[in-house]
């Protein structure tokens, strides 16, 4: 098998590795394309508009801990109820981020108060008996002590089931191999040479150049048109 044919296989085990597992891993966990962050938000914001009683953890009232509480259960989740534990002990519950780090999803959390971090620094959390649940900026925020826009955490929490934990451990394998099959094919057909190539691209991972010339796969007798011809594959 000469070097073109060499690597072409690569190329091919690499695309059919990558999009298979990968495929699988989102199909298992039923994302749909969404993050945990936005799942999270999705569901919260069903909520938006409830009232607020102290004490209640839905599915019609809530306090501030109580709603972060009952949409975190929805993710078989269970948190504290006390909204002082997530000021205090934050690394008990999840990753502590930078404010500037922060994504839809996070958890915010004050001194006596606790809420959901939707994005463009708002939150969405049960603020008081006269706002309900609502969304609000989190720098207009002004605590029960009479102080604006005071010191608060961003927690990341995960609520990936150990299903989801193993699809995607096999999606990062199928990256992994992919990127291997592929820088072996660039070992073997090269760049330097090619300055008509084509470049298909296994995004992040590596790179794998074709030679737009070229018009059919001898292993696989599959049309190049689709793989060169300047086109471009990322994922």
């Amino acid at each position: 098998m000469d070097k073109l044919n060499k690597a072409i296989l690569y190329l091919l085990t690499a695309l059919t590795l990558f999009t298979a597992l990968t495929s699988t891993a989102f199909a298992a966990n039923g994302k749909k394309g969404k993050t945990d962050g936005e799942r999270i938000v999705a569901f919260a914001k069903k909520y938006e508009g409830c009232s607020y009683v102290h004490g209640t953890r839905g599915p019609n009232t809530f306090d501030c801990s109580g709603f972060v509480y009952f949409v975190f259960r929805h993710f078989k989740v269970t948190l504290s109820a006390s909204s002082s534990d997530y000021y205090s002990s934050p690394k008990n519950f999840g990753k502590i981020v930078k404010e500037s780090k922060a994504k839809p999803g996070d958890v915010i959390s004050w001194r006596g108060h606790v809420g959901i971090y939707i994005g463009k620094g708002k939150v969405l959390h049960a603020l008081n008996p006269r706002k309900g649940v609502c969304i609000t900026k989190v720098s207009e925020f002004i605590d029960r002590y009479g102080e604006s826009n005071p010191k608060h955490h961003y927690i990341r929490i995960d609520i990936r089931t150990k299903e989801e934990k193993a699809a995607e451990a096999k999606a990062k394998k199928a990256a992994k191999a992919a990127g291997a099959d592929s820088e072996k094919a660039k070992t073997l057909f090269g760049e330097a040479n090619l300055p008509s190539a084509a470049a298909i691209t296994l995004e992040p991972f590596s790179r794998v150049i074709v030679n737009e010339k070229i018009k059919t796969s001898c292993i696989s007798r599959i049309p190049l048109s689709d793989l060169a011809g300047k086109t471009r594959f990322s994922f």
